[in-house]
């Protein structure tokens, strides 16, 4: 009888198996090397808050921020992300502008000649000679441009002994007074007579105008609008506000040169920042020497990696330096080089904008703000998704919540940076050691079959 192994291979394919098995644990965020407490003023569904300038001392460049979030008291980790504040917001306005004559031209004869002024404003000059006659067109200045929906004329005079003066109007718009795009081709407008009880039908509805300046032109009747800047017009739309509040402030650093060395005729000044900042302008102010020209350029160790632009300095300027706007980048060494020698080192300062996260207050307060790990990091919120839906809730223009940092606590410090060692790997050696288990019990039951003598009965010879 042959022997049943199979409860033998059952228990070697239950070990291998128990070797690969793992349990997923969800812990709170703990391998960070700093962390600073976040103080809020108010109540608020979104709150912002700026990366502390000693924090960059800890994340390293590569990460892209990845290893910066947000913690409640138990440590979890809440929804937040990098912050893009809103470029602009869209308002509904209501503008009472004044409506410019074009005066007519003869047959034949120039036409008048309309231009721009050094601010946009519409400059009508008229030309030789001037047809008699009522006005034909008119133009409208916005003064910033508008998404216009609907634009209200003021009434025209009725003829006496009529019930109703009606006129026909075209409207274009235009953002430099040459190339001109029609929105209605022709549109009716008209005003009662003084008998009259219905209301006057002065407005024409507009879809999909987005210009300065609009041009309205009769095309048939003949209204009757004041020439002297008296008659006004009502354009009702949309305008884009640039949020200047919402942006963050850029900050100086002045830096000294950790290293000097002779480079040609000129010199070299070396600077060690005290951190990978994100810098988008350089300033140089002028010292001693009359006048200063250095090359800027970043370095990467001792390589020079990317030229960044050239300042200039001399004693004529109002306030004795100047400023260099730059990519913004994180950048942790310069060099600026001198083709000349220079009295006394150049005053560098180093402007930068420090990266602000958005979160949203899941969790127990108050809220800690991590930064720099080597193994945990930041999941990719959909934060984008979320703002955009609480700016549909919120009253216009709302943009989130204020927050600050304390001072930073250290908690793993360099040891949250550096790539950790991981435990032996026991499942490769239990592996292999049920592996070769099995090919001794599979050879050993081959040997066995093989020296067992047959059991059939024998044929006669």
């Amino acid at each position: 009888m042959r022997p049943d192994v199979r409860p033998g291979l059952l228990a070697l394919a239950l070990v291998a198996s128990s070797a690969q098995a793992t349990t997923p644990v969800i812990e709170p965020a703990r391998h960070y090397a700093v962390s600073y407490p976040i103080a809020t003023e108010s109540v608020a569904p979104a709150y912002v808050v700026a990366l502390p300038q000693d924090a960059y001392t800890w994340t390293r460049p590569d990460t892209m921020l990845t290893d910066v979030v947000v913690v409640d008291a138990d440590g979890m980790q809440v929804p937040s992300g990098p912050y893009q504040p809103l470029q602009s917001v869209s308002r509904r306005v209501t503008l009472t502008l004044p409506l410019l004559a074009v005066p007519p031209a003869e047959a034949d004869s120039p036409g008048p000649r309309i231009e721009r002024s050094t601010n946009g404003d519409i400059v009508i000059q008229p030309g030789n000679i001037t047809a008699p006659g009522p006005v034909k067109e008119w133009l409208i200045d916005a003064r910033t441009p508008i998404n216009l929906s609907q634009i209200t004329f003021p009434p025209t005079q009725v003829s006496d002994g009529a019930d109703v003066q009606l006129d026909n109007v075209s409207i274009d718009v235009s953002d430099d007074l040459q190339s001109w795009t029609s929105l209605v081709r022709q549109a009716t407008i008209l005003s009662m007579g003084r008998n009259g009880n219905a209301p006057d039908v002065t407005t024409v509805k507009i879809e999909g105008a987005t210009g300065r300046y609009f041009r309205v032109r009769i095309v048939s009747g003949s209204v009757h609008w004041a020439t002297a800047g008296d008659a006004t017009v009502n354009l009702a739309g949309r305008v884009e506000e640039k949020l200047v509040v919402d942006e963050a402030p850029r900050q100086w650093l002045d830096v000294e040169p950790t290293r000097t060395t002779s480079s040609g005729q000129g010199v070299d000044y070396d600077y060690a920042l005290p951190a990978a900042l994100p810098i988008n302008a350089l300033r140089l102010k002028r010292g001693s020497d009359a006048v200063a020209r250095v090359d800027a350029m970043s370095l990467e160790g001792t390589h020079l990696s990317e030229s960044l632009g050239t300042l200039v300095v001399t004693s004529g300027q109002g306030d004795g330096s100047t400023t260099l706007n730059i990519p913004a980048g994180r950048r942790d060494a310069l060099r600026l080089h001198s083709a000349t020698p220079l009295r006394e080192p150049p005053h560098l300062a180093l402007g930068w904008v420090p990266d602000r996260f958005v979160f949203l207050p899941e969790g127990p307060p108050p809220h800690q703000l991590f930064v720099g790990s080597h193994i945990e990091s930041r999941p990719p919120w959909p934060i984008a998704n979320a703002l955009a839906s609480l700016r549909k809730q919120q009253p216009e223009g709302w943009r989130p919540a204020q927050a600050t940092t304390g001072p930073g606590v250290r908690m793993e410090g360099e040891k949250a940076l550096v790539t950790p060692v991981g435990p032996f790997d026991w499942t490769r050696v239990i592996l292999w050691v049920v592996l070769g288990l099995g090919v001794l019990v599979v050879g050993g039951m081959a040997v066995s079959l093989l020296r067992k003598p047959p059991t059939g009965p024998r044929e006669a010879p």
